[in-house]
């Protein structure tokens, strides 16, 4: 042994010699000293653990009190805790302990039941291999119960020894019949424990004996009847707690005689209906949560009229105690185990009639129990946060429970946001952890329809500033699937998004500012992503033009409400990403735009500080994110171009000139803007002439105040010739195009797809080509040799060299994908729409604003499309479609659907369904057969080859389509269709054509005759009349590309 040494400078072995000192108070010091020596050098400890614990054994048994104590503590507190792997000396400690359990003292006796426990807390493998014993000294402490009737404070101990040890014991059900004291082992599905079978015995024996002594305490013990009054109530109290938990521990094991079920059920009702100590109840909240915890076994266990006693004596208790009280927590946990365990009151096929009453009253608890709590105690509103989400998850369409939970709409309002008289109440929702939020967001899926007062308390917690953003983006996201499984009403959804965007408080609110000082103290960033988001919930709900039309009016409203630029500008941005072009907007809308837009672009320049010749780059960003809306606006409606450049000359003051000739320069700065604002001249001369008459008229301008006029005058000067050199330029290249006789149709720049063009048909020009150059080719002969010429496939149209391995391989590759289709491994956030029935196939819809590989993936079909019907005019970039892809483990076709307003229905004369050249032509020409006196009459009929009728009609016509001379509104255009060559004839173009039905308008399903489709040829024509199942259908004209 080293030399450390105590606080009293004795060592380890000097200590070890104490312990069996005569003097209690010398054994008590000493092993005081241990505690601090091992404390301080805590390596004594470990290499000196066998000599160390089997001297400390012997003091298991010690006559003094406190000796034991101190050992007990020194145990618990510093000698098991730095063990940490099972000590070989376990069996000489039990044996140490055994002979404790059998002294005469009644007070060593159990305390060296404590010593057990606190062994087996360390080392629960010490109960398997010692607990029959340690139980057989329990039930003869019982069984001698004189002593019992003496000291109830001896008999709490030894009962709280008791409840420890048999918690121990693995949960098993056995059956007595106490008039045949037989035992009946059930075994369930062949179950086969984990704990050792060794306690089978145990269960058997011993836990008969405890039934049989609570029976003589029963009859012995007058205490037990639960109504004494006097000073010791609390203890008599504590005593009969403990005796009950035993009890109920056994019942796991035995079914006790019904006299002493009775009793026991009687406590439990009293003790929860506080009948028998009202005035200290406070103090009990320990014992009271070991009742609670049992609750959920005793209802499912008793019959009669005990279930609905028991119910209602828990919900008194549920509703009394305080919420915050670990009472009320535990109270939950035994409510949902009693709805939601396996063997629960409410099951998928019915309910027990008892339980309606309680349960009603505990689901209208929990909305005022979550605004009791606040933000104080979150563990207790995540536990009732919890059990609302299990009430709505098993709250069946049109039971009971659903209808329950659809009142608690009126009581959450306050836990989330109340509104009153312009004034906003926050509840605790926005100050509580994430986890309670999200289990609150979650929760309101479950309502069979979320009112609008409930959305709007939810609508203002997502208005707070210091709200987490991914809240917000899970609200957002959740209601719109709430929404999209019919829950939310299209207005209330559309009112929720409308009021993010208008109401959403941006800060700083000055600009220029927030680019100065950097994004740490701004929400522009988290703004800009909701306003992302919400387009994508926009785009979700269906056709454009419907949802313009329906928020069109909303947003309008709050536009001329004038409201901060942040908010204004998004909500530009969605009526430029909801309208096309030409604009869907009405003409009111256009003179409620042209009213505001002109303020609206003077106060972004004004916040900005003006537009320098060479302003900083970051300016210059944030300037054009606030104004290219409006350009895009200007693009899409010209009057409203010349609306806002009349409204800005009517607007002409001294402070403003400088703002107004910025937006001048910036709309020329963009070149499509320059080409547009071109046409405008006479309104930008109106402007000009409104500065200038400034300048005349007012008199009183000083010296600066006329600089700065002539300035802009000739800063716009500058502007009027930029517009006239680019009105020259356009008359330029008129005259070119009509010196070198180039058709109409050389106008139309197009931007294809890919300018990988190799594999598509060559274009064909018209007129006269001048300074034609000789061509030079070179010849060879032909001697039967390998064609080393270019090689045109006859099926996908690619030229390309026979022998070149890489160029065969190209073509092979090409050919594959042309004949059968794309492979397509799917993604994650793709959007079936449709799942046919005869293949076990899918198709997806493919937006904009969707994901780059499905864009590209409609890019590369759209490819394989041209070869057949032509390139450039499919899907570019300014065409506002929606892809379709039909999947059989290949991309099998591709629909290009887009909104439109108008069609034209087909004459019947130019489809026609019959036609002369289908009809057999018959030429009869009878001859005579003579064989002798016999004549045979032969007659020959001879048919015209079957021709499709379409395609006679197509040739006759020349492609050309006749139709009726007035449009007929229309909402849905096919712009293309195609199916690959080896999917033909399998119905996947119908497939096609009925998941467009289906999906193009939210919650409403188009008619086969209200689809449109582009001029056709006639293949298409074939298609249409053999899906419209009419003649007339409707075709219109397809937007073309604008330069």
């Amino acid at each position: 042994m080293s030399l450390a040494v105590s606080k009293k400078g004795l060592t380890l072995k000097e200590l070890l010699q104490r312990t069996s000192h005569r003097n209690a108070k010398v054994r008590k010091d000493a092993l005081m000293g241990m505690k601090d020596l091992f404390l301080m050098y805590p390596e004594e400890l470990k290499l000196n653990m066998h000599e160390v614990i089997q001297k400390l054994c012997g003091r298991f048994g010690d006559e003094d009190k406190m000796v034991r104590e101190t050992l007990y503590q020194l145990l618990k507190s510093v000698i098991f805790p730095t063990c940490n792997e099972d000590m070989p000396f376990i069996h000489l400690m039990m044996g140490y302990i055994f002979v404790a359990m059998a002294n005469l003292a009644i007070e060593v006796r159990l305390m060296a039941f404590k010593f057990f426990y606190l062994i087996v807390q360390y080392y629960p493998a010490a109960f398997s291999l010692h607990g029959e014993k340690v139980l057989q000294n329990y039930a003869d402490i019982l069984q001698k119960n004189q002593f019992c009737l003496e000291d109830k404070g001896r008999l709490k101990n030894v009962l709280v020894g008791l409840l420890r040890c048999l918690s121990l014991l693995p949960s098993k059900k056995v059956e007595v019949d106490t008039f045949k004291k037989e035992v009946h082992r059930r075994v369930l599905h062949a179950y086969e424990p984990t704990r050792p079978t060794d306690f089978a015995g145990i269960a058997q024996h011993h836990v008969l004996i405890f039934l049989w002594v609570f029976v003589e305490l029963h009859f012995a013990m007058p205490s037990f009847s639960f109504c004494i009054y006097g000073h010791d109530d609390d203890r008599y109290f504590s005593l009969n707690v403990v005796i009950a938990e035993i009890f109920l521990h056994l019942d796991e094991w035995i079914r006790p005689p019904a006299e002493l079920l009775e009793k026991f059920l009687a406590f439990m009702e009293h003790a929860l209906l506080d009948k028998i100590h009202g005035e200290t109840r406070s103090g009990r909240e320990k014992q009271m949560l070991t009742l609670v915890h049992f609750m959920p076994k005793l209802v499912a266990q008793v019959i009669g009229d005990w279930k609905s006693r028991l119910l209602q004596a828990f919900t008194k208790t549920f509703l009394d105690c305080k919420p915050e009280s670990s009472v009320k927590l535990a109270c939950l946990a035994a409510i949902e185990e009693m709805l939601f365990s396996r063997k629960g009151m409410w099951q998928p096929d019915g309910y027990d009639p008892e339980v309606v009453g309680p349960l009603i009253t505990w689901i209208r608890e929990l909305p005022v129990l979550l605004i009791l709590l606040g933000d104080r105690h979150p563990s207790s509103s995540e536990a009732v946060l919890h059990l609302l989400l299990d009430l709505g998850r098993f709250a069946s369409p049109g039971t009971f429970l659903a209808k329950e939970y659809d009142e608690v709409q009126k009581s959450l309002q306050e836990f989330y946001c109340t509104y009153q008289e312009g004034d906003k109440c926050y509840g605790p929702f926005t100050r509580l952890p994430l986890e309670c939020q999200k289990l609150s967001i979650y929760s309101l899926a479950y309502f069979s329809h979320l009112d609008s007062p409930l959305l709007t308390s939810v609508t203002l917690c997502c208005l707070r500033p210091d709200l987490d953003e991914d809240v917000l983006f899970l609200i957002i996201e959740h209601l719109h699937s709430i929404f999209r499984r019919g829950k939310i009403e299209i207005q209330d959804h559309l009112s929720f998004f409308v009021t993010l965007v208008t109401r959403f408080n941006v800060f700083p609110e000055n600009i220029r500012s927030a680019i100065e000082e950097g994004t740490k103290f701004s929400n522009r960033g988290t703004f800009k992503e909701l306003i992302g988001v919400v387009f994508s919930c926009l785009e979700q709900m269906g056709d454009a033009s419907l949802v313009l039309f329906l928020l069109e009016r909303e947003i309008l409203k709050q536009i001329l409400l004038k409201p901060p630029l942040d908010n204004a500008c998004a909500m530009l941005r969605i009526l430029v990403r909801l309208d096309s072009k030409p604009t869907r907007l009405s003409e009111e809308s256009i003179i409620n735009l042209s009213n505001f837009i002109p303020s609206y672009l003077i106060d972004v320049v004004h916040c900005m500080g003006g537009f320098d010749a060479e302003p900083k780059e970051a300016h210059f960003r944030t300037l054009m994110d606030y104004i290219v809306p409006c350009f895009y606006m200007f693009e899409s409606s010209r009057k409203l171009l010349n609306l806002v450049l009349n409204g800005m000359g009517s607007m002409i003051t001294e402070s403003r000139i400088n703002d107004i000739v910025s937006v001048l320069m910036l709309m020329l700065k963009d070149d499509k803007m320059n080409r547009i604002i071109s046409s405008s001249r006479a309104e930008f001369d109106h402007v000009s002439h409104s500065i200038r008459s400034l300048k005349l008229e007012d008199s009183s301008l000083t010296v600066g105040e006329r600089r700065r006029i002539q300035y802009a005058l000739e800063q716009l000067k500058t502007v009027r010739s930029s517009l006239d050199q680019e009105m020259q330029r356009a008359k330029q290249d008129i005259n070119k195009r009509v010196e070198g006789n180039e058709g109409p149709g050389s106008d139309v720049l197009t931007t294809p797809i890919s300018k990988d063009l190799c594999l598509k048909p060559e274009s064909r020009r018209s007129g006269k080509v001048l300074n034609k150059k000789r061509s030079y080719a070179q010849f060879h002969l032909d001697l039967g040799q390998s064609d080393f010429n270019f090689r045109t496939c006859s099926a996908c149209g690619v030229k390309y060299a026979p022998g070149e391995e890489e160029d065969e391989k190209n073509h092979k590759t090409f050919h594959r994908n042309y004949t059968h289709g794309f492979q397509y491994k799917g993604c994650r956030n793709e959007r079936v729409v449709h799942m046919p029935c005869s293949e076990l196939g899918r198709i997806v819809l493919v937006l904009g604003s969707y994901s780059p590989a499905q864009r590209n993936k409609v890019q590369e079909v759209v490819k394989m499309m041209e070869i057949e019907l032509g390139g450039g005019w499919i899907f570019h970039k300014l065409c506002k479609a929606r892809g379709f892809l039909t999947i059989i483990k290949l991309v099998a076709g591709c629909l290009v659907a887009e909104p439109i307003k108008e069609a034209f229905k087909v004459l019947p004369c130019s489809v026609d369904k019959r036609s002369d050249a289908t009809k057999k032509n018959s030429k009869s020409d009878s001859t005579t057969l003579r064989f002798g006196e016999i004549k045979l009459q032969r007659e020959t009929t001879k048919k015209a080859p079957t021709v499709n009728s379409l395609e006679v009609l197509d040739r006759k016509s020349n492609g050309a389509i006749v139709c009726e001379e007035k449009a007929v509104s229309a909402i849905c255009g096919i712009r293309a269709i195609w199916v690959t060559p080896s999917n033909r004839r399998k119905r996947i173009a119908a497939q096609l054509l009925d998941a467009v039905r289906k999906s193009f308008c939210i919650g409403f399903t188009l008619q086969q005759s209200q689809i449109a489709f582009s001029p056709p040829k006639s293949a298409g024509k074939a298609l249409a009349f053999s899906y419209t199942g009419t003649t007339s259908f409707m075709v219109y004209k397809p937007n073309a590309v604008d330069s």
